[in-house]
């Protein structure tokens, strides 16, 4: 870019330069082929992305009674945030979880309740879910899904390759 010209001039003295109107410039060319290859490089990586989390799964397990809990794939349908995994209905594999009423509230996510997880040989584990009942708008991965902590000492979280 010269010294001394308007931005506007500069802009397009450089703009113009991939099609041989004045001297070739390498510092700006938002559509050379420089840009060309990196757009498509960025593409293959979004694929490759795409097909990484089509192709993992999780299981949530309890560890003494080995009752599955949730399996499903990363994303939309069991989505991991904070720590957490928010579980869609589709994706759960027990109909155990029964609210306990004691409420919680965040600050940005809002008004939540416990659930406890009641397995098939009656026993009870207290708190190990949540829901958000009346969840925070801008988040819609968490509205009415049950929560379960990643790092929940009798759960077991295993990350299941799929072959597609």
């Amino acid at each position: 870019m010269s010294k001394g010209l308007p931005l506007s001039a500069a802009w397009f003295e450089s703009s113009s330069a991939h099609l041989g109107h004045t001297k070739r410039r390498t510092a700006f060319r938002p559509w050379g082929a420089s840009s060309l290859a990196i757009r498509q490089r960025e593409r293959s990586t979004d694929a490759a992305r795409s097909v990484d989390m089509a192709a993992k799964s999780i299981r949530i397990t309890h560890r003494n009674t080995g009752t599955v809990i949730a399996e499903g794939p990363i994303g939309w349908g069991i989505t991991p945030f904070e720590g957490n995994f928010y579980i869609r209905r589709k994706y759960l594999k027990t109909a155990g979880f029964k609210p306990n009423f004691i409420p919680g509230l965040c600050p940005y996510k809002f008004l939540y309740v416990w659930l406890d997880l009641i397995l098939a040989n009656n026993e009870k584990l207290s708190s190990l879910g949540w829901m958000y009942w009346l969840p925070n708008p801008l988040l819609p991965f968490i509205w009415f899904r049950v929560a379960v902590p990643n790092s929940h000492p009798e759960l077991l979280v295993e990350e299941i390759t799929t072959a597609t």
